[in-house]
């Protein structure tokens, strides 16, 4: 009975350390966080549905609009593109090209309910007149082209160049700078 007895009592002591051996050691700890959410909007560009698709950039804030070969005679505009001749027959100084593109600003955390949109030559162009919306875009000051946009809902705007008879560089070539601001 003693050896039964000194077996059972040796068998729960082995049961007793292998049960504390994988017994896992612990330990814990708590991590704050915090962070200032900042407002914000985004202004991205897109082909307007009327309008000459846009070369590159669509959905993004840096775009390209290629008109490819303009002239103010024999010139077939492509789909969305308007041309006009200012004047006619030999009164005729200038034509121009337009086109519709659509400017969509976002808006995310902030009260404001509506904005500004601003537009500038990246470079003077002391040849051509550049126009959004019937305003006229020159460069070193920024022009007014909507004071009151609605968020999260493209614009449809229309850039119009008008190029002089006067004109023998063989191209147009610029950029122009949009600035949306919270109102």
């Amino acid at each position: 009975m003693k050896k039964l007895l000194l077996s059972a009592l040796t068998g729960v002591a082995m049961m007793m350390t292998l049960s504390n051996l994988s017994a896992q050691v612990t330990s814990s700890g708590s991590m704050g966080v915090s962070g200032t959410i900042d407002p914000t909007i985004s202004l991205t560009f897109a082909s307007d549905a009327s309008g000459l698709a846009l070369s590159s950039g669509t959905g993004t804030s840096t775009a390209t609009l290629a008109f490819g070969h303009i002239s103010a005679y024999g010139y077939s505009a492509p789909s969305g593109v308007t041309q006009t001749v200012n004047g006619t027959a030999g009164s005729a100084t200038a034509f121009a090209v337009a086109t519709p593109f659509d400017v969509l600003v976002m808006e995310a955390n902030s009260s404001s309910t509506n904005y500004t949109l601003t537009a500038e030559l990246n470079s003077a162009d002391t040849t051509n007149t550049w126009t959004i919306d019937g305003t006229t875009v020159t460069s070193g000051s920024p022009a007014s082209i909507t004071a009151s946009g609605t968020y999260d809902s493209a614009g449809s705007h229309t850039l119009k160049v008008s190029i002089p008879f006067t004109n023998t560089s063989g191209s147009i070539n610029n950029a122009i700078n949009f600035v949306a601001t919270a109102n």
